[in-house]
């Protein structure tokens, strides 16, 4: 796939600077792969990257609103996602695991767990809020009827310690950007009010239509795509819409070239039917083998087995509306939580 991907950029003419750019995060992707399946293969334990995951993961979440607000000097209230760190929805697969895996680790889950909700209700973004509920469904799809009910019962033992919690943190929040609640009304509610659709669905769909435009247009894109960096626009089938809160020039002219905003639109956007399959078999069995291998785990499993299990659907929702695979550290992280599930099928079976 890299080096197809490679070939594709330069057949399309796309400029190396954009290119390495955005295939960065890839290359870092499939080189932790690697790595972790290299040290599977030489006998060290797949669970020893727990430590040094959730390590990254907390530091992530803090520096990212720190760079923000302190070393770019912005103010609180004018910023939304930059508040979100890109491995934020581990904070949630970290919490669950934790939930799941001892009545002793329950404090922990709850502390991050309000932790990752704080984040997000300072950041106003909607789409995260389908984060925690999507992680809680799969772990609990996946969970025979005995761990459920263990599930359950840590939950509603444990709901008078995060309803305190919750309730501390809505002042703070509050206190700390004061519109936000108001913020949040209406951006649930007020949009479609306003302007007759949502914008951001809007804008999504108009970047989506117009990469399946620029991809069928020719027949030789439609084959190799048009490779990682290259230039797309926004369909202007969505201008007239789009122009009441953006100006039409603006609608006209823009030309990104980043990851755009779904991983599996611009999987084939950028490499075509022959290659822009791979990355999506690849996520989609590997969520199918972490499914197996919760189901299929009789006995209590560790938080580390677990989080390995849970860690990949954290990203599922931000793969349609945001591309996790734009940001480099995400982009390593992922290859190692990807791949794991595989390495823990397979020790399970060698096993028995």
């Amino acid at each position: 796939m890299l080096l197809f991907s490679f070939a594709a950029a330069s057949f399309n003419g796309v400029p190396f600077s954009q290119y390495i750019r955005v295939a960065l995060p890839f290359f870092l992707c499939w080189t932790s792969m690697i790595l972790a399946s290299l040290w599977s293969k030489c006998g060290f334990n797949i669970e020893y990257f727990f430590k040094p995951l959730i390590l990254t993961v907390i530091l992530s979440s803090f520096w990212t609103p720190f760079y923000y607000l302190v070393i770019a000097d912005n103010a609180l209230d004018v910023l939304r996602h930059q508040l979100l760190g890109p491995l934020v929805p581990l904070v949630f697969s970290f919490s669950i695991c934790f939930l799941l895996a001892g009545k002793k680790y329950s404090k922990y889950a709850i502390g991050l767990f309000v932790f990752g909700i704080s984040l997000i209700a300072l950041s106003v973004t909607r789409s995260y809020l389908l984060v925690p509920v999507v992680v809680l469904f799969f772990s609990f799809a996946a969970l025979n009827s005995k761990s459920r009910a263990i599930v359950v019962s840590r939950i509603i033992s444990n709901s008078k310690y995060m309803i305190a919690l919750l309730f501390f943190m809505v002042p703070v929040i509050g206190f700390l950007k004061s519109d936000v609640f108001d913020f949040w009304q209406y951006r649930l509610f007020g949009l479609v009010g306003d302007f007759g659709f949502d914008p951001t669905t809007y804008t999504r769909i108009a970047e989506y239509s117009a990469q399946y435009e620029i991809v069928t247009s020719d027949p030789i894109k439609i084959i190799i795509g048009a490779g990682f960096g290259a230039e797309y626009y926004w369909s202007s089938d969505y201008f007239y819409e789009l122009s009441q809160i953006l100006p039409l020039w603006y609608l006209e002219e823009l030309r990104p070239w980043e990851a755009g905003h779904s991983t599996w639109i611009y999987s084939f956007f950028s490499l075509g039917i022959l290659v822009g399959f791979l990355l999506p078999i690849v996520y989609f069995l590997s969520l199918f083998t972490s499914f197996k291998n919760i189901s299929s785990t009789q006995l209590e499993a560790s938080k580390e087995y677990l989080f390995f299990n849970v860690s990949l659907i954290s990203f599922f929702i931000l793969t349609i509306s945001a591309n996790p695979f734009g940001p480099r550290i995400s982009g390593l992280v992922m290859g190692v939580i990807m791949i794991v599930p595989f390495l823990l099928s397979k020790l399970r079976k060698n096993s028995r």
